[in-house]
This record gives C-alpha cells, sequence and structure tokens, in this order.
C-alpha cells in the first residue's frame, strides 16, 4: 500500500473509526509508510527487536494539525469515490436557499410531476458540463448538477451560455432560475439564469454568531474577519460547563460568507458559528 492509496482512503473516510480526525491521519502518511516499510523489511532479513514490546506501539498523531475547512474535506472526498459521501458542499448555504426560496430538487421533481410547476429557483454544484451544438449549429450545454437531495442536468442555450458562462464550470456552485418540462424520460430543465451563490451570500450574510468554549481561537478568528462589509460579529463565550453565556458584539462591520463561517467553525475552541 503506497501513500497515494492511503491517501485516498484517508480523503475517503476509511480510518474515521480510527482517529478522530482524518487530518491528523493525513498527516502522519509518512509516519505509517515508514513503520510498515521498517516492519516489512525487518521480517525479510529476520530481525527481531529483543526490546520491543508484545504490542506494536501506536503511530502518535499531532495533536495541532489545522482543521480542513468544510468544503476541502468535501472535495477530498469527492476526489477519492466520486461523490459526496458526509454532506454536500451546499449544506452550509441552508439559512441562506430558505431566504432565497431556493428550492431542493427533489422537492422541484415532485411539484413537476405532481402539481405541473413550469418554473423554480434550485441551487447546485456543477460536477460536468458538456458543450454541443444544436441542429441549427448554435451553442448548448448541458450541466450535471446537484445539491443535497440528488443530482440532475440543466440544459443551457446560446443566449444563457453567452450571458453566464463564465459562471457554469466543473466545481462553480450557482443559483439557478429555471424552466420544466415533464417528459416520458423525466424531468427536462432549461436555464432562464444563473449567479453565482458566494455573491449572493456575501449580500445576504448580516450577523456571524461564534460561540467560543476557549480563548484560544480569538487570534485565528481575528486575521479571518475582514472589515469593509455589511456584517455584524458577536461571540457568545461560554463559561463554566455551559452554565452561563455572555454576548460581546465586535464594533465595525465586517464581509461575512458561509465560506468564512466555516472556516471559524472548524478552529480549535469554537463550539459552534452561525450566520443569519
Amino acid at each position: 500500500m503506497n501513500r497515494r492509496t492511503l491517501e485516498a482512503l484517508i480523503n475517503a473516510g476509511a480510518f474515521d473509526q480510527l482517529a478522530p480526525r482524518r487530518e491528523q491521519v493525513f498527516a502522519a502518511i509518512d509516519a505509517i509508510v515508514a513503520t510498515a516499510q521498517r516492519t516489512n523489511a525487518n521480517a525479510a532479513d529476520g530481525i527481531t527487536d529483543m526490546f520491543a514490546s508484545a504490542e506494536p506501539e501506536p503511530i502518535k498523531l499531532n495533536q495541532g494539525v489545522t482543521n480542513w475547512l468544510p468544503a476541502e474535506r468535501l472535495e477530498r472526498e469527492y476526489g477519492a469515490i466520486g461523490f459526496h459521501l458526509s454532506g454536500h458542499p451546499l449544506d452550509q448555504y441552508a439559512a441562506l436557499f430558505e431566504r432565497l426560496r431556493v428550492t431542493p430538487y427533489s422537492d422541484f421533481e415532485h411539484a413537476v410531476k405532481e402539481v405541473g410547476a413550469t418554473a423554480g429557483r434550485l441551487a447546485g454544484t456543477i460536477s460536468s458540463r458538456n458543450d454541443r451544438r444544436t441542429k441549427k449549429g448554435t451553442p448548448m450545454c448541458i450541466l450535471t448538477v446537484s445539491d443535497a437531495s440528488g443530482g440532475y442536468e440543466v440544459i443551457a442555450f446560446s443566449e444563457q451560455i453567452s450571458q453566464f458562462s463564465d459562471i457554469l464550470q466543473p466545481g462553480a456552485s450557482i443559483v439557478m432560475n429555471v424552466q420544466a418540462d415533464e417528459r416520458p424520460d423525466g424531468v427536462s430543465l432549461r436555464l432562464d439564469s444563473a449567479e453565482p451563490i458566494a455573491a449572493l451570500a456575501e449580500k445576504a450574510g448580516k450577523r456571524l454568531t461564534v460561540f467560543a468554549g476557549d480563548a484560544k481561537c480569538l487570534a485565528p478568528i481575528r486575521t479571518q474577519l475582514k472589515l469593509g462589509g455589511e456584517g455584524v460579529v458577536s461571540f457568545i463565550v461560554i463559561r463554566d460547563a455551559g452554565q452561563k453565556e455572555y454576548e460581546i458584539e465586535l464594533k465595525g462591520k465586517y464581509r461575512l460568507t458561509p465560506e468564512l463561517t466555516g472556516s471559524i467553525k472548524a478552529m480549535d475552541g469554537v463550539v459552534d458559528a452561525r450566520l443569519s
């Protein structure tokens, strides 16, 4: 088993029951490989360590390894096994979608089939884009998209491609207005308009609340916060094993995004972080 195989297994979550954090195991790959090679070489040469204990010593994991952001964790997971297993990149935008009246695809599909809905607002992460030509020779593309409820396809024609091509790229997360038709082979979706989720989130994010259980998170958070936005940041300081809470609101207005929220939430000492 080589380093690349170990990386894929770790990113897929194969060691989740053996270690509390994937980042720690990933940082220990060199130690794992070196231990395995040394053990195999000694066995092949018939070398026995007379001072070794009956049980092998566990490989020590570095407790100070920086946490992966939720988006990075999911990206690594997707790269290893081809789909998101422990979550979806759009999970962090749930509050935003509720505010923007974005419908999960499974609910919209049901509305098209059962109620005859013909238009809706969906969100998704683009996994692939297939460009081609119509019979008339005009550009079109088929986008393979997914949200937390499942995967689906959206067709974009020349007008939408000319307007939104830059954001209709694999890996991008977008909010779309679509037209829908029910057909014998399923629901067909046509793109009307699209906008990056990050841009919408920055406009909508008004308050970031950080629940801090340890002061060690304060300095890293300070480096992440950027003035110049429209959002308010407040801390809920938890003391005495959760028996007391103190709220402190920072001066100034900050640029707030779900990515920033996810980054802060992953920091040591942060109990929770919520963008509303």
